[in-house]
């Protein structure tokens, strides 16, 4: 049990370490006396993502991504089932290892993620493509979960009794585009972040695998 809350407790620590380094590199990204760029996030990113009929031969083994399948905060994408599974009916986007993932709905919860493969999400979800040459998608990405989109977000006027974030108000965004050279180095010590954080997290779910069959032996009196 020591061992399985230590590896929970690494995972928060990596977590913590990145969002210090981003703060380390870039700084206040919303300042008006940055020596970098001012520009929206509509200058640098591209919402292109085509939607498709997911009953077509050709989605139908794409896993579906849903908010729910995005976990807050640290972009991990939860186990998802196929359009197939899920029995898919109304139009979906496509995207690719090209695009990061931004859930508008409940913006506070901070669901982003990363994905490795091609596959579908909802309309709840944008996929957005980064410009090449102007900006990169784990910078993207920790912007996106940063605090200073936060409270970008919470300054916007609700509308619904869940709140959302439209594509209007998303690509208005200003910031301070700092230059590639540094966004790549980033992205570099963020990918090098997230497997360190998967080797941790195989050997945190084979702690807690045999920490639960010590549990039922026990109180089955077998140990």
């Amino acid at each position: 049990d020591a061992i399985r809350r230590k590896r929970q407790e690494s995972i928060r620590l990596t977590e913590e370490f990145l969002r210090s380094v981003f703060l380390d590199m870039f700084g206040d990204l919303r300042s008006t006396k940055g020596k970098w760029p001012d520009v929206t996030l509509g200058e640098i990113v591209i919402l292109d993502a085509p939607m498709v009929n997911p009953q077509d031969e050709q989605y139908l083994d794409l896993l579906h991504i849903g908010p729910e399948r995005i976990q807050k905060e640290t972009g991990r994408i939860l186990p998802a089932q196929t359009a197939r599974m899920d029995r898919l009916i109304s139009v979906k986007f496509l995207f690719d290892e090209q695009y990061l993932l931004y859930s508008k709905i409940r913006p506070y919860l901070r669901k982003v993620a990363l994905p490795s493969f091609a596959g579908l999400c909802s309309a709840d979800v944008y996929p957005i493509r980064p410009v090449k040459g102007k900006t990169t998608r784990e910078f993207l990405f920790s912007l996106l979960i940063s605090e200073m989109f936060l409270v970008y977000t919470e300054s916007l006027p609700s509308r619904a009794s869940i709140p959302k974030l439209n594509r209007k108000e998303l690509t208005k965004f200003r910031l301070r585009l700092p230059p590639l050279c540094l966004q790549e180095k980033y992205s570099k010590l963020l990918q090098n972040k997230n497997k360190i954080s998967s080797h941790i997290e195989e050997a945190q779910e084979e702690t807690n695998n045999l920490f639960n069959s010590f549990v039922q032996r026990a109180f089955k009196g077998e140990l």
